[in-house]
């Protein structure tokens, strides 16, 4: 049974698998976790990792696992865009009405204290 270090995109940590295949560094892979399966990319052959506790390669990564996978960034990268942009809109609604609210408060006390300067 072989061990091997991969990587996530976008994440720098270390992750160790096993598998009765032979992989090399830089082959893209699908891993089994606790979230389901991963896109992963092996960094790393390790030598000496006992491999009692470690959880599966599937398989190497195919042409749709590769396409699927960046498919998904995509998708997330747009959905992260279009909330940042609800967010903004929420934010400039509240600033508005924040400032109607405070334009009309300050029209008022302006019209209370005009009616006192015309009482003299």
């Amino acid at each position: 049974m072989n061990s091997y270090a991969v990587i996530y995109k976008g994440n720098n940590k270390l992750y160790y698998f096993k598998s009765s295949e032979k992989f090399e560094i830089d082959d893209e892979v699908i891993v089994d976790t606790d979230k389901g399966e991963q896109y992963a990319k092996i960094v790393k052959i390790v030598d000496s990792l006992k491999t009692d506790d470690l959880k599966e390669i599937l398989r190497k990564a195919t042409k749709e696992d590769q396409d699927n996978f960046y498919i998904n960034i995509k998708d997330k990268k747009i959905k992260k865009c279009k909330l940042e942009k609800l967010s903004l809109l929420i934010y400039s609604l509240v600033l508005g009405v924040l400032w109607i609210i405070l334009l009309n408060t300050s029209i008022y006390f302006f019209n209370i204290i005009n009616s006192f300067s015309t009482i003299n």
